[in-house]
Parts: C-alpha cells; sequence; structure tokens
C-alpha cells in the first residue's frame, strides 16, 4: 500500500476522487445542520403549543 503511494505516477483521476470526497463531506455536513435548524425550530413550536394550552 505505501509502495502505491510513494509511486511517481500516481493515477491522474485522483483530484477528482478527493474533490468528490470533500463534497460529500461538505454535503453531509451543510445537511446535518439543515436538520438541526429543522428540529429546533420544530421544538421552538412544539413550546409555543404547549404554551398556548396552559393559558386556555
Amino acid at each position: 500500500m505505501y509502495m502505491f503511494l510513494l509511486q511517481a505516477n500516481l493515477p491522474s483521476n485522483l483530484g477528482y476522487l478527493s474533490a468528490a470526497y470533500f463534497v460529500a463531506w461538505i454535503m453531509l455536513f451543510g445537511y446535518l445542520i439543515f436538520i438541526a435548524k429543522k428540529r429546533r425550530s420544530l421544538e421552538i413550536t412544539l413550546e409555543n403549543i404547549k404554551n398556548e394550552d396552559k393559558e386556555l
């Protein structure tokens, strides 16, 4: 494995592979942030509904 990495003639598509890898991670983190914001919004809405029920 290490011999492959030390060879001078690396595959020419290695740059595309690493770019796709980083894009996939960025998309994953973006999706997780989106889900966290959506969850927080739902929690706030639920708290508002609970507070409205207590007032009645």
